[in-house]
């Protein structure tokens, strides 16, 4: 417990009572033994509650004088033997009024250390945070989960506590982002989650716990949407009492980062092979069925094939798509050639193709095939690329007239 100002009304919180005479016997470290001196030195009386005989007890000190023989006369100050206030006792109220107000804030020593409820404001909270950096991949997922420790706080006593933003290049959220503790004992803990947003637009202004961030790519200044190459936000927890006057407590700053984090755009297309026939005809209906898009934001897509033995022609196989939800589909249509001619290079949503790579397979056994995948990505470049499961769909004797075969022979 400290005394703010010269004339100053307070109670006493210690767990024993402080005698006032003699420093008691339980002061043996020097930083206990000093702040006893100090005490006595700084104070000129303290007067007690009025008694049940109407009296009110008073301490006081009075003047000491001793000869240095290099300061000259030296003043001390001690407690006076006709002071009818000889100790302190836990939980009752003294006004202590100092000799001079430049020995504030003036420690009060406690014995027994401090009352629950009555904090020594001088204690000051330790607040442990994660071993950093911290990484978050793929496989984590943008949103780490942490616990903020914090010791030596004061027993009932009242705090609050924010999490602020030293250095953040992306929108990240905070939750809680600030709160109060008031602790029934001296440890806490605080848990937060620290999430990396899908996208700029997934967490526009105003979104809960959003922390303070610049988007700077490379760290050039170049402010933009585009995703940087290394996401990641510093974090600083600050602490106040506010049951009682004290200093804001920093901790050590810790950073998270996100490697390749940020959740995608899933992709569903058929994964189990698909074989046209005569019955089926050459041309497939592709259909992608979408989750995970900001509503409204564009993107833009490209159908593109991973391997293929026979020319195909993919109708849109590529463009723009919004959509005003969450969800979407793509539709297109795939067409196998009737020929390589038909299909010369140059055509409209031609696929890349190779005969010579697949022409073991070139036979109307094992047929013609195309093995696809739809890759996405937003315009403004604030997601990361999204790239579906490959699809295959075969041909086999797919046309209702007679494809010519052509011999391929090795030169």
């Amino acid at each position: 417990m400290n005394i703010n100002s010269q004339f100053y009304i307070t109670n006493y919180t210690g767990k024993e009572p402080l005698d006032l005479m003699t420093k008691p016997v339980s002061f043996t470290e020097s930083n206990q033994i000093a702040d006893y001196n100090r005490f006595i030195e700084a104070v000129s009386t303290i007067y007690a509650s009025q008694n049940a005989t109407g009296g009110i007890p008073v301490f006081w000190t009075q003047r000491n004088t001793s000869t240095d023989p290099i300061d000259g006369i030296k003043y001390t100050y001690s407690p006076s033997d006709k002071s009818t206030l000889q100790a302190l006792q836990p939980k009752e109220s003294y006004y202590f009024i100092l000799r001079d107000p430049s020995y504030v804030p003036l420690k009060v020593p406690t014995v027994g250390g401090s009352l629950p409820g009555f904090p020594e404001e001088d204690m000051l909270p330790i607040v442990k945070t994660p071993n950093s950096p911290v990484t978050l991949t793929a496989v984590s997922g943008n949103k780490y989960l942490c616990s903020i420790k914090i010791d030596e706080l004061q027993s009932y006593s009242t705090y609050e506590y924010k999490v602020n933003s030293i250095f953040a290049n992306w929108p990240i959220t905070v939750s809680p982002e600030s709160g109060i503790l008031k602790p029934s004992g001296k440890n806490t803990s605080i848990d937060l989650s620290i999430i990396f947003c899908g996208s700029t637009g997934l967490c526009p202004s105003g979104t809960m716990g959003l922390i303070d961030y610049s988007i700077d790519n490379n760290l050039t200044n170049v402010i933009s949407n585009s995703i940087p190459e290394s996401m990641r936000t510093t974090l600083q927890i600050a602490v106040s009492p506010v049951s009682y006057s004290g200093i804001e407590i920093l901790s050590d700053q810790f950073t998270v980062e996100c490697k390749d984090c940020l959740p995608k755009i899933k992709i569903d297309i058929p994964s189990e092979p698909v074989t046209l026939n005569k019955e089926h005809g050459h041309c497939y209906d592709l259909v992608a069925n979408l989750n995970g898009l900001v509503p409204y934001k564009e993107y833009s897509y490209v159908f593109a094939s991973t391997s293929a033995n026979w020319p195909a022609v993919i109708t849109p196989i590529s463009g723009i798509y919004r959509s005003s939800k969450n969800t979407g589909i793509i539709r297109s249509r795939l067409s196998f050639c009737p020929s390589v001619s038909v299909c010369a290079s140059g055509t409209d949503g031609l696929i890349d193709y190779d005969l010579n790579s697949y022409y073991p397979l070139f036979d109307t056994s094992c047929g013609k095939f195309v093995t696809l995948e739809l890759t996405m990505s937003a315009i403004d470049g604030s997601m990361s690329e999204s790239i579906s499961d490959k699809a295959t769909i075969y041909c086999v004797d797919c046309f209702e007239y007679p494809v010519k075969n052509i011999n391929i022979t090795n030169s």
